[in-house]
Order: structure tokens, then sequence, then C-alpha cells
């Protein structure tokens, strides 16, 4: 009995640890459009004083601060149009003017697909979420 308890207290001890690269439940369940990565939002937009543009003939989402120094870019190979399936995309951000981070060909799951128009996507193996929306005309 005595060799049983720390061997469950450890495996207890590991399953209560959280990666930063699985989707937290609550990624759905969020407001507005934001970019998370290693399990913190990263950026966050603000209609006061950011933009949108959406490209459906370039199959492209860009979300961006007014001076331009926060974004996040992303370029799909197909537009996503149902919850489960994946797309492969391009994507680029940068947060206060600082370095760029670009991931190319990088695959998303389309978790979830709001009625105005709002797509969150999710990669498992980089740890990276992202809400885009599709803008009517």
């Amino acid at each position: 009995m005595k060799r049983i308890l720390p061997i469950l207290f450890a495996a207890l001890l590991l399953s209560a640890c959280h990666s930063s690269k699985e989707m937290d439940p609550s990624f759905v369940r969020g407001d507005g459009l934001y970019l998370q990565s290693g399990g913190k939002t990263v950026l966050r937009y603000d209609p006061l004083t950011w933009q949108l543009a959406y490209s459906a003939d370039r199959r492209e989402f860009r979300v961006f601060s007014d001076d331009q120094s926060s974004y996040y870019i992303l370029s799909c190979k197909t537009l996503p149009t149902s919850v489960g399936e994946s797309i492969t995309a391009d994507l680029e951000w940068s947060s206060s003017g600082g370095s760029i981070r670009k991931e190319s060909g990088i695959s998303f799951s389309v978790k979830q697909i709001g009625d105005d128009g709002r797509i969150w996507l999710w990669n498992k193996k980089k740890g990276i979420g992202l809400v885009v929306q599709v803008l009517q005309k």
C-alpha cells in the first residue's frame, strides 16, 4: 500500500496539470475577437480603437489597432464553413509594435461558428487559438 500511494499521488498531480497547448473550454465562450497563444490572450479587438477587414476573394481576415502597432492576419487556403473541419492557413501577428510572429501552413480546427459570423479556430500542436469574423455587406 505504501508503494501505491506515491504513484497515485503523482498520477493525480499530472492529471491536474493543464498544458498551455490544450484548448481551455472557456476559449469558445469568449466575447469579441482575440488571439491566444500559450494559454494567454495576446491580442483583443477593441471596437473603439481597432478595425476589421475581411476579403472573401483572398480568404483573409485582418484585425488591427488604429495605429497598426498590434494586429493579426489570417490568410486561409479555404474558408472555414463548418464546425469540426480542419483548415490550413498562414497567420501573422504583432503585439504593441513588438516582433512579428509568423506561422505558415498551420492547421486549425473549427471549434465554433457564431450567427454573427465569428469563427473560433484552434491549433492544438502550437497552442494557438483565434477568433475571426466574416463581415457582411
